[in-house]
């Protein structure tokens, strides 16, 4: 292992996008979508909605599944050839998540539920509340955000099991693993939670602004601004300032 440049490109229109990474194939969610060849860089395909093709977007990749979504609605593409394999029509969403063969899909007002093999609507679990962002499920476990606290809900009835906060700033999810959520804010704060109650197993604060969590293994991986990158274990205190709920 030495480190060295394998292949670089120009990002689309000189502007950072998120990179998703599969085993063969790389993709920039970018207006368009472009998947790259990731031994070599070279590009294999793009792909635009053309509804808002100068909108931003994202994508969440599953497998040979690659869900584009933005202020628009979803589509499924086929994570190897571009293709789109279905369309549905949306209210502008914040997130989506896969368990189960289903799609969550929040957006302003509530929570849809897709059959993620066709698009079709299986469920609609709407709120009081004025925004659904980030969300994370895995079997009857569902965490969603909205502009202050993380919520947990039956995936098969709705039902508001916990609610978790006020957090001041909008909580950004790592994937859902082991039954635990790790939560971070854009002001500084990073929580870890049991999906199936609500506990807080800790809290850090005055982190500095930080990205989204990722969970792997048993560790929480957060990157700080002028820090560089933490990593917490998810079953001790992430550190002595930390304080368990």
């Amino acid at each position: 292992m030495t480190g060295k440049t394998r292949w670089s490109i120009e990002p689309p229109d000189g502007a950072g996008y998120p990179v998703i990474s599969g085993p063969d194939i790389v993709y920039i969610a970018g207006a368009p979508v472009i998947a790259l060849d990731a031994s070599d860089g070279t590009q294999l395909w793009t792909y635009t909605d053309e509804r808002a093709p100068n909108t931003s977007v994202q994508a969440l990749l599953v497998d040979d599944a690659l869900f584009v979504y933005g202020d628009r609605g979803v589509d499924r593409v086929d994570a190897f050839s571009g293709k789109r394999l279905w369309r549905s029509q949306l209210n502008a969403l914040f997130g989506i998540a896969l368990s189960g063969g289903e799609l969550y899909t929040t957006y302003r007002g509530g929570l849809d539920v897709l059959n993620a093999a066709d698009g079709a609507q299986r469920r609609t679990f709407s709120n009081d509340y004025k925004f659904a962002f980030d969300v994370a499920v895995t079997g009857r476990s569902l965490c969603y955000a909205d502009g202050d606290f993380v919520h947990g809900l039956d995936t098969l009835t709705g039902r508001t099991r916990w609610q978790v906060g006020p957090f001041e700033e909008i909580p950004y999810f790592s994937e859902l693993r082991d039954g635990v959520l790790a939560a971070s804010t854009y002001d500084g704060k990073v929580c870890l939670i049991e999906a199936a109650t609500g506990t807080v197993r800790w809290w850090l604060h005055g982190t500095g602004r930080t990205s989204t969590p990722v969970l792997s293994g048993g560790v929480v991986y957060v990157a700080v601004e002028h820090q560089g990158v933490l990593a917490l274990d998810t079953v001790a205190p992430a550190s002595k300032s930390s304080t368990k709920s």
